[in-house]
């Protein structure tokens, strides 16, 4: 019964998602989802879901999304704009990221934060955030800080 229910959670939040991105266009999908994601990690429904099927569901299908948006993004600028700006796209990045680390060093904000707000402001919001936090092993308490803080300055 709570795998059943875990399947019905996220197929509904999911479709609920899509129909709030397509309803409100300045939210999006994306943090259409994130959003109602974090409502449901914070109540009790969500101490209710099957582990296995959320964790496999935020470790692996969230970032092959994430992953496969990116590629045919990428794969489409490509051959519109050319390689030329694609390299000057990666050396922005890298940039971004790295006024993010120096800022840090007079913030003195915890490393983690400081590169997952880095990485969140040069490449695209809360989707990297959240895809890039597993790695760096961040705390819950750094991706939703960085997260709120792309969401209140894009």
């Amino acid at each position: 019964m709570k795998k059943l229910l875990t399947i019905v959670v996220l197929a509904l939040s999911t479709w609920a998602a899509l129909r709030i991105g397509a309803a409100v266009p300045l939210l999006g999908n994306s943090i259409s989802a994130i959003l109602i994601g974090a409502i449901i990690r914070h109540t009790p429904l969500f101490d209710i879901l099957d582990k296995k099927i959320t964790g496999f569901v935020s470790a692996y299908l969230l970032k092959t999304g994430i992953v496969l948006l990116g590629f045919t993004l990428s794969l489409r600028i490509l051959s519109e704009v050319g390689f030329g700006v694609l390299l000057l796209l990666g050396v922005g990045v890298l940039v971004s990221i790295g006024i993010a680390l120096i800022l840090n060093k007079f913030l003195k904000v915890d490393d983690k934060l400081a590169l997952l707000i880095g990485i969140g402001t040069s490449i695209c919001g809360g989707s990297a955030i959240v895809a890039t936090a597993p790695l760096m092993k961040a705390k819950e308490k750094d991706i939703a800080v960085a997260v709120t803080t792309m969401l209140i300055y894009s």
